[in-house]
Formats: C-alpha cells, sequence, structure tokens
C-alpha cells in the first residue's frame, strides 16, 4: 500500500480493516528517489496515474502505445504484430508480458496467434488433469479397467503417450471393430496378440491402483520429454511433466486418507472433479500471458495489457489481496468494489514493464457489435498533452485482412499480404523461404485445380456392361464423378458396422411399413391413435435385431427410445390430418430388383432405373402420391434445393408411379420423421395441392408442370447414365461445390509443406 495513492483505494480499506482487527503495521518503505532501469515516460506514468494535478502533464513517446480492435481474433492479430517486431529486433521473448483477464481463456487467442507466428508463449494459468494428455491417459486407464471398460476407452489409452507402436495399435483396432469387441479385456487380448505390451494394464487388474497411475504416468511424462531429447521442455511439456507430479501427489493422499485402500474410481472421481489440477508456468524464453494478478509482483520489459473493457479486469477471480478463506478465518467482510480492485489491478501492470506499454482494447465484437474500453484507457489519456491525441494508436478492424508487406508478422503473413496486394514486393524477394512456398503453393493450385480425367480400359470396360442404376446413385455421380466412381462403383468395404443413424433409418423404414401394411388404406385417426402407438412400439423391439440396434448396451437402448419416440410424434402428426383424400396402398415397394414381388425396371434409352419407393398414397382420381420418409434433416430438400444440387430421387419416382404403376404423378414428397420439421418438402403439382393440404406443404414447392419437372429429372438421369456406360469419368470444379474438400486434394498448409519437403503431391 501507498499513503495518497488514489489507484491503492482497495488497500487503504484493507489496510483500515486489519488494524480495526488487531493487525499492525511492522514496518514502512519509501519509493527510492529515481529508476534507473526504467524508460523515464513509463516512471512518469505510473506515478501521475490518477493524480488530477498531473492531467495534460506528459508528452507522448514510444513507450505508450494504444491498440484498438474489432474482435478477439483481431486485438489478437494486432498484439502478435507489435510482439514480433518487438522479436525481430532482437528483444528475447522471454522479456515480454501480456496481461489479461482469466488467461486460460482469454488468452488462448493470443497464444494461438503467437504460435502461428512462430513465436514462442506460454499461459500462466491453472491446468485442470483432464485438459492434459497425461491426465486423459490415467482417466483412460480407469476407465477402460473398471469393471464395464469400454474397448474405445482401451484403444484411446493406447493412443496415448505411451510410446507404444501406433502402427500395431491400429491393426488392433481394426481387428476389434470389425469382430465388434466392445469390452476393453477382449481389446486388451487381442493388442496383446499383436505384440502391445502394457505393464500398467496388469497393475491394475491385479488391485495395485496407485503403482499402475504412477507407473503411467511417469511413462507419459518420460514420452513426452523424449520427443526432443537435444532442447529444454517447451512450456506443454513442462505442464505434462507438472501434471505427472500432481497426479502421483494426489494418489499418496489418496491412499492416507484410505489407510492404503485404494480403488480407480476414487482416483477417477479425483481428477474429473477437478481438484487436480497444476498451474502452468512459462518457460525461460517464452512470451508470458499472465493474470493481472500474478503480474503485479514482476518485472519486464515489454508489457501488453490486452482485453482492456468495461468491467472485465479481474472480475472474476475475488480480491487481488487475501484469499476469501483468509478474510473467513479473520471474520472480515468480502471486498466487493469490482471498480476499486480493477483500478489496483490496472495500476500494478502499469509498475511492471521498464521499457515499453501498450494497453489494448476492443471497440466493435466480430459481428460488429459495439464495445466500450475499460475507463482506464480514458484516465491514462488525459495525462496526456490534448487529451492523448499524440500517441502512437494502432488500429486493427474486422476488414483488415492482411497485413502492409513491411508489417507482416511471420513469413505465412507475408505470402498473404503479397497474395492480397498482387504485387511482387521487396521484402518477398529477399526470403528465399517464403518464395519457395509462394512457388510450392501456385504448383498445388495448378495440380488441383481439375482433376485429370480416370484413364483406365480396365474402368471402362467394366462401366460399359453397366446398365442398372439407382437414383441415390445417379445424384452421386451428378453432384461429384470422382465421388461417385470411387464410392459407388469401386464398392469399397466399409470399416466396422452400418453408422447408428443408419441402422436408426433402417429401423425407422421397416416399423413403418410392417405398422401400415397391417393397416390397409388406413391412416391413424384421433380414436385409433392409442392402438397404433402401441403396435408401433411392439415393432421397434421387434425389428430392432434386423437393424443391428438390438442389444442391451445404453447406445441401442438409447436408439431405440428415440425411434419409438420420434415415430409416435409423427403417427400423432398423421392423425390430425382432416378431409383426407389420399390414402396409402403400397410401402417399401421395390423396382428393378431380382427378388420377388418387386416391379420390373423403368427403362431409359440404354439404361435401368431401379429403386425402393417408402410408401405410394394414392387419389379419388388415380393421381399418386411419392412418399420418402426422412429420419435425418441432412437430405429434407425443398424444390428449389432438389434444383440447385442435382436431386433427381424424386422425378425419378414420380415417372416409375406413372409408367409401373399407372398412377397420376400429383406430388412427390420428403416426410420428415424427426423432430425439428413437421410440414413435407419436394414437388407438388400446383392442380393437386388443394387436396395434399392436409398433409402440411410449403407453397414454394408447387410447380405449374409437374410433368415437365419429371422430364428434367429422368433427362438429367440418362445423361448421368450415359456418361458412366462411356467410362466419362471427368471433373469440372466449376460444378463441384465441394471440389477443394474432396480427398484427391492435398490438405496442404505452407508449414506443412515444408516439413515434407514439398511433396504434397
Amino acid at each position: 500500500h501507498e499513503k495518497g495513492n488514489l489507484a491503492m483505494a482497495v488497500t487503504e480499506g484493507l489496510l483500515g480493516d486489519l488494524i480495526r482487527i488487531g493487525g499492525t503495521v511492522e514496518r514502512e518503505t519509501e519509493r527510492p528517489p529515481v529508476s534507473p532501469d526504467h524508460t523515464p515516460l513509463l516512471v512518469a506514468l505510473e506515478r501521475a496515474f490518477l493524480d488530477p494535478s498531473k492531467a495534460g502533464s506528459l508528452e507522448p513517446g514510444d513507450a505508450v502505445n494504444l491498440i484498438e480492435a474489432s474482435g478477439r481474433r483481431g486485438e489478437a492479430e494486432a498484439i502478435g504484430a507489435e510482439v514480433a517486431t518487438l522479436v525481430d529486433q532482437g528483444i528475447d521473448p522471454g522479456e515480454i508480458a501480456i496481461a489479461i483477464d482469466s488467461p486460460a481463456t482469454n488468452g488462448r487467442p493470443i497464444l494461438d496467434l503467437l504460435n502461428e507466428y512462430g513465436i514462442p508463449a506460454a499461459l500462466e494459468a491453472e491446468t485442470k488433469a483432464p485438459e492434459t494428455v497425461t491426465g486423459q491417459a490415467v482417466i483412460n486407464l480407469l476407465r477402460a479397467g473398471s469393471r464395464n471398460g469400454s474397448a474405445d476407452s482401451f484403444f484411446s489409452l493406447l493412443r496415448g503417450p505411451l510410446g507404444l507402436d501406433l502402427a500395431a495399435v491400429d491393426e488392433a483396432e481394426f481387428t476389434a471393430v470389425r469382430e465388434g469387441v466392445d469390452e476393453a479385456a477382449k481389446a486388451k487380448e487381442i493388442a496383446s496378440g499383436r505384440g502391445i505390451d502394457l505393464p500398467v494394464w496388469d497393475l491394475l487388474k491385479t488391485g495395485k491402483t496407485g503403482e499402475a497411475v504412477r507407473a503411467l504416468t511417469r511413462q507419459a511424462a518420460g514420452t513426452l520429454v523424449g520427443l526432443e531429447p537435444d532442447s529444454l521442455p517447451d512450456s506443454s511439456v513442462a505442464t505434462e511433466t507438472q501434471m505427472a507430479t500432481a497426479i502421483c501427489r494426489a494418489v499418496d493422499e489418496i491412499e492416507e486418507l484410505h489407510d492404503g485402500r485404494i480403488t480407480p474410481d476414487l482416483i477417477l472421481e479425483a481428477l474429473l472433479s477437478g481438484v487436480v489440477k497444476t498451474w502452468a508456468v512459462p518457460t525461460a524464453r517464452t512470451v508470458q500471458i499472465s493474470s493481472p494478478y500474478s503480474m503485479r509482483a514482476k518485472r519486464a520489459g515489454y508489457v501488453f495489457i490486452a482485453s482492456l473493457q468495461e468491467k472485465d479486469l479481474g472480475g472474476n477471480e475475488g480480491s487481488p489481496l487475501i484469499s476469501k478463506a483468509a478474510r473467513d478465518a479473520l471474520e472480515m467482510p468480502d471486498l466487493t468494489d469490482q471498480e476499486q480492485q480493477e483500478t489496483y489491478l490496472f495500476y500494478s501492470c502499469l509498475a511492471v514493464p521498464t521499457r515499453g506499454l501498450w494497453l489494448s482494447y476492443r471497440v466493435a465484437d466480430v459481428h460488429g457489435k459495439a464495445e466500450f474500453p475499460s475507463p482506464m484507457v480514458d484516465e491514462v489519456r488525459k495525462l496526456f498533452v490534448d487529451g492523448g491525441s499524440g500517441l502512437n494508436l494502432i488500429r486493427r478492424s474486422g476488414s483488415d485482412i492482411a497485413f502492409p508487406a513491411g508489417r507482416a508478422p511471420s513469413v505465412r503473413e507475408l505470402m498473404l499480404s503479397v497474395a492480397a496486394s498482387g504485387e511482387c514486393s521487396p521484402h518477398l524477394a529477399s526470403l528465399e523461404v517464403a518464395a519457395s512456398r509462394v512457388e510450392e503453393a501456385t504448383r498445388i493450385e495448378s495440380s488441383t485445380a481439375s482433376f485429370r480425367d480416370i484413364d483406365s480400359g480396365a474402368a471402362r470396360t467394366e462401366l460399359a456392361a453397366k446398365k442398372l442404376f439407382s437414383a441415390t446413385a445417379l445424384e452421386a455421380f451428378i453432384e461429384c464423378p470422382y465421388r461417385w466412381f470411387f464410392e459407388k462403383a469401386m464398392k469399397p468395404v466399409r470399416f466396422g458396422p452400418d453408422p447408428e443413424a443408419m441402422a436408426k433409418g433402417n429401423l425407422v423404414h421397416d416399423v413403418l411399413a410392417d405398422l401400415y401394411m397391417s393397416h390397409p388404406g388406413e391412416l391413424p385417426t384421433a380414436a385409433t391413435i392409442d392402438q397404433w402407438i402401441g403396435e408401433m412400439e411392439s415393432l421397434v423391439d421387434k425389428l430392432a435385431t434386423q437393424c443391428d440396434l438390438g442389444g442391451d448396451s445404453a447406445p441401442h437402448q438409447i436408439q431405440r427410445r428415440q425411434v419409438a419416440t420420434e415415430l409416435e410424434r409423427f403417427l400423432r402428426r398423421e392423425a390430425t390430418r382432416e378431409n383426407t383424400v389420399y390414402e396409402p396402398i403400397d410401402f417399401e415397394r421395390k423396382f428393378g430388383f431380382n427378388e420377388e414381388g418387386s416391379m420390373p425396371p423403368l427403362e431409359g434409352e440404354g439404361w435401368q432405373l431401379r429403386g425402393a419407393i417408402d410408401r405410394i398414397d394414392r387419389g379419388p382420381e388415380n393421381q399418386g402420391v411419392v412418399i420418402d420418409y426422412k429420419s435425418g434433416p441432412s437430405s429434407y430438400k425443398s424444390l428449389a434445393d432438389m434444383k440447385r444440387e442435382g436431386k433427381i430421387q424424386l422425378p425419378l419416382y414420380l415417372k416409375a408411379l406413372e409408367e409401373l404403376w399407372g398412377l397420376d404423378p400429383a406430388a412427390g414428397l420428403y416426410i420428415p420423421i424427426f423432430a425439428a420439421k413437421a410440414k413435407a418438402r419436394g414437388l407438388i403439382d400446383v392442380k393437386q395441392s388443394a387436396s395434399l393440404e392436409d398433409i402440411g406443404l410449403f407453397r414454394k414447392d408447387y410447380t405449374e408442370d409437374i410433368g415437365q419437372e419429371i422430364e428434367d429429372g429422368f433427362e438429367r438421369a440418362s445423361i448421368a447414365a450415359a456418361k458412366i456406360m462411356r467410362g466419362q469419368i471427368a471433373h469440372d470444379p466449376s460444378e463441384c461445390l465441394n471440389h477443394y474438400a474432396h480427398a484427391g486434394v492435398p490438405d496442404w498448409t505452407p508449414d506443412a509443406s515444408s516439413e515434407s519437403g514439398g511433396d504434397a503431391s
């Protein structure tokens, strides 16, 4: 505390409270008359802060700067550019500190940005066990070793920092998935058969839980430290080794509390509760990102006080001076004046830098909504002549995508600057590495802008014999011929069982088909809905096994319950339909398949179509409606979506309805089963819309000429089929919205190419 210093009002109150309960001042000191290691402007600023008599007394200088930004990313970029400039001038990163409230959360964007710029930095923040790979390894061991331990937890353990042969782990996991292994114990047997040794598992299984956890943490820490044997561990590795120590200490304490009798559940509870944690302290020669609380007792050459917003400096960390536990023990009141605490913390940070200070704040968020700087910024401005108008102000707005080439904080940013300006910069010419990366990027762009045609005689011969297609296969070809070739023509074997979403969809379709077939020509009504729901629930349990959802595991039970819930909601919607003129007549009817009950294929010019229609409804004048159930939202398409994305299933099914069933097409509808939607989407003849309104329609899906829509879809299908039969597997990126997400395009970044020798082909 300093008597008479308005910035330390919070310590004034604390000192008074302590004296009132019997505390005594044992020693008083005074400031030194001069501070030889500080830039004079910084000394003058700190001493003049909140002194009304010093308003307008300071001249701006290079030692005090302001940063005004939009959005947290923009603020991080502005700070990062200034830090990069300092480092480029030869400043040791360990001489640079960034103060920010709640650094574990708010400091992450700045840390990521500095890492992106290649500047060593670390958060000085509290880290909990689950946030570290060492902690996760122990958690996976305890979960896998429990009575109902899963194979997933076991393989997550093997992929942790244990130094195991990951190729052998891949083989073991592949075998486990292929054989449908769910239990950790069986997964362990498979892993052992692949030569994977795991002594900690044997310790755990023989009741030596504490010993197993200690051995695992030692193994994990040793593996991480050994990744870079010729250099000092970086801050992340230091945090991991500290966490290993913290976990071992926690195990010791738990054993002591329980007289040596320790169970996996006790340790697991401690780790997941957050009580096992460590304080991540930056290592040498790294930029320190810290809370104002820990910054106030330190010195640094260059300090950035970041995120100076209203009520955003130390607002979540309680008192900066005495803990709540200590106040409670002394029966003292809480220090609740947040404004005084913010002032004290800000002032404390002013005293930290010896060479340079940056005050950073945001005037808008990433969406453009206004944000307001802390009043502390204005208090600093007041101390300078002309209200601080001459202070160096660095702005970074949301529209600032690239830096000026001369200010680019990294090679990558320099490349972006040159690309944005379209000019060959002398800065770029002087950086051989940047020039090589731009050249590599140009090569990658050229080689992936389009794919060459698949030119294979064997493929053409095979495809020429292909005459029978499904609607979904033709849609896949229209979307991307490459995707169709690799997913449909080559028919890769699926790795593992069908995804749960697919199994759930199959169960929905099977239950509805059986349910409606048991009530031919009927829909549920208010009088019969309970009977329908009862039958539906029985069918869910009966048919789940054939859809791979009949197990007793929690995921299978949940999926069955979800199917029953969603179908009940759908059936209740069906029961509310009034003045219905269409009745269901056919369900899950296939055409073009070589099996009993299947209709013949739909004939095109030199090709044939096969498919399975979920449900067909018939009107009083021989009109027909094709219904396709959608148990997920992704393929629930409007008429506009269908045209834009080349979706031709409904037009093709309506053509089949006309030619194979002899019905006049009235509508092709996607009927949602999922809870989020109630109305149908698709393709509706406007002349029949009035008789279909009870289903729930969107007017934007009406068409004046449904016949033309059907023919347009059939023509697109015919073009796709003809290309397939000719073996014309070409690719035009202008027609493929997902071209650059294709597996054939390298997942390339400038940094990745340099590490791999530039071979991104």
